[in-house]
């Protein structure tokens, strides 16, 4: 089982050291539940243990290790997985999944769940029917910013998961999605650095898993890279046809991705990944070696999150044909200075922000569009070259607090 599915208890261990024919003393320990009366178990017969209860947690089974690991001894039910086959006596915990801290929001087409707390805490586990009725989705930033969780199981009646949903939680190394779902929001998953992978239940008809990375069901679309793979090198197949906008945001381990030869979408030189015609530059690599990076002649626009947290990354230079900076493209990015050439028009939401080492920006007239907090929260940020009239600025400036601090 997976740690990160469970919450942690306490687990002792006594050897009795007695022969197979003997009866064993097993200890429950329930971390946290009611107390329990040790059971007594004999050997090579199947058993049931009883089943704690602890305000605001699900009772997962009995284990023989801390927080759900080593070999699992009983189901949720407490009925035996197998008949005992051991020689000792024992101390067994129980695994917990936490329901406390949630709130749900009730509606004619089902409920939502639509917040975690700050202090969610471990793994969580979401109710299937709330009042009588089913949970059906998940809400949009429904457990953002919860850093301490750890896992989310997610019950079958739930089909859709908001946009956000998980966006920031730190400390969460896993998560599934169950047979139900059928629709999802932008960046679920984002800035989640310990996600080692999103596993889809092989009866979902909406979407799969194709080692740990998220895609349609027909493996055409790459939805989410989850952000704790360990691999410096993924390569894209040449059954893709879309990459989403974010799929790679928040910061990956990756050094290169490559592009399966067969590919008719997407081509990758020097482990960055453009469109196939070369006019949009699509993913570089976070880890990607090298303090600057020239986006070759032809591209025309950058796209979405393309250079976020590419925090080794102090200059780039834009080509003269590009037209637009996608939304959060260098977000969190290790910039010092950035020259925007003329011919741009559009600098989406975020593109800068958060780059706390950018001091200079030059911004050309043609620029009309300047997307919410653009070079927010750039500390350093203490230049900029406007190359329009006073009016354009004012207009720019006051557009979604492009500048805000």
């Amino acid at each position: 089982m997976n740690v990160s599915d469970k919450l942690e208890t306490s687990i002792a261990l006594a050897d009795g050291g007695r022969g197979p024919a003997a009866a064993y003393t097993v200890t429950l320990n329930t971390g946290g539940g009611n107390s329990l009366a040790p059971v007594t178990i004999k050997y090579d017969s199947g058993y049931a243990l009883p089943v704690p209860v602890r305000t605001g947690y699900t009772f997962e089974g009995w284990y023989g290790a801390v927080g759900g690991g080593g070999v699992r001894y009983a189901e949720a039910n407490g009925a035996s997985v197998t008949d005992w086959k051991y020689v000792s006596d024992k101390t067994l915990y129980a695994s917990w999944l936490g329901t406390a801290g949630l709130s749900y929001a009730d509606s004619v087409a089902g409920v939502t769940v639509s917040k975690g707390t700050a202090n969610t805490d471990g793994a969580v586990y979401i109710q299937d029917y709330y009042n009588g009725k089913p949970v059906t989705a998940i809400g949009e930033k429904a457990f953002y910013a919860c850093g301490r969780l750890t896992g989310v199981k997610i019950p079958r009646t739930v089909t859709h998961i908001g946009g956000s949903a998980f966006l920031g939680c730190g400390a969460l190394a896993a998560a599934a999605l169950p047979s139900g779902v059928r629709s999802i929001g932008y960046y679920p998953f984002a800035y989640c650095r310990e996600l080692a992978g999103i596993e889809v239940s092989p009866q979902n008809a909406y979407y799969k898993s194709i080692d740990g990375v998220l895609f349609n069901k027909d493996g055409t679309t790459l939805i989410s890279y989850p952000l704790g793979r360990r691999a410096e090198i993924y390569t894209i197949t040449d059954k893709v046809r879309s990459i989403d906008g974010y799929a790679f945001l928040g910061g990956n381990r990756l050094t290169a991705v490559d592009v399966a030869a067969g590919n008719q979408y997407y081509k990758s030189a020097d482990g960055v990944v453009f469109g196939k015609d070369g006019t949009t530059l699509v993913v570089y690599p976070a880890k990607k070696s090298g303090e600057t990076y020239a986006i070759p002649d032809g591209v025309k626009s950058i796209g979405s999150s393309a250079f976020s947290w590419c925090k080794g990354l102090t200059g780039v230079t834009i080509p003269s044909g590009v037209t637009a900076i996608g939304g959060y493209a260098f977000y969190s990015s290790g910039l010092k200075g950035i020259n925007i050439p003329s011919g741009v028009t559009a600098i989406g939401d975020y593109a800068f922000r958060d780059c706390t080492e950018l001091r200079s920006a030059t911004i050309p007239s043609s620029v009309t569009v300047m997307g919410k907090e653009a070079f927010g929260r750039c500390g350093k940020l203490s230049r900029v070259f406007f190359l329009g009239t006073q009016a354009q600025w004012e207009t720019l400036i006051k557009a979604n607090n492009a500048f805000m601090l």
